[in-house]
């Protein structure tokens, strides 16, 4: 029995001292796969703005995993609608009292469009998407254990896009 305490004593320390220095070198590593990410750079309202609806994407992935849980289609495809720009009925009415943008607005997005990597405006466009077909396919074919491998389809590209890109203020 004292052997064996003996042992588990001197065997101890190195593994956690090895631990220790696996997780210094995994945290530096993550330091460095940051700086290879590319920088989509913005102003702050914009850069604000971008991870608001990043926040709100999180948030509509787990309200339509928890309604997909309960079996709640016409909730999934609420959800799914709402992530979508224009996708809700109230946002799609509010769009429509904006009335179409002003000269200066539509040159702002265009100088945001062109500053926008085009790998990761596709991305973007690919999420909407995804966020549509799923809410089309709640609707049609109310099938619960589709709808979670579809969310699964679209964390994919929420992880690709972020292990690619990374958001700067200017």
């Amino acid at each position: 029995m004292r052997c064996q305490t003996s042992f588990k004593k001197s065997f101890a320390a190195p593994v956690a001292g090895g631990l220790v220095l696996a997780l210094v070198w995994v945290s530096g590593a993550d330091e460095a796969a940051a700086e290879d990410r590319i920088a989509v750079e913005r102003e702050a309202e914009e850069y604000f703005r971008y991870h608001e609806r990043m926040r709100g994407f999180q948030q509509a992935l787990r309200d339509i995993l928890e309604d997909a849980l309960d079996g709640d289609m016409e909730a999934v495809e609420a959800h799914a609608l709402e992530a979508v720009p224009g996708g809700s009925p109230t946002e799609e009415g509010a769009q429509e009292q904006q009335g179409e943008p002003t000269e200066e607005e539509e040159s702002r997005r265009e100088a945001r469009r062109e500053a926008t990597p085009r790998a990761f405006q596709g991305m973007m466009q690919e999420t909407h998407g995804q966020f549509r077909n799923l809410a089309q396919d709640a609707r049609e074919l109310g099938d619960p254990a589709h709808t979670k491998r579809q969310l699964v389809g679209i964390q994919d590209v929420c992880v690709s896009c972020h292990s690619a890109y990374r958001f700067e203020k200017r």
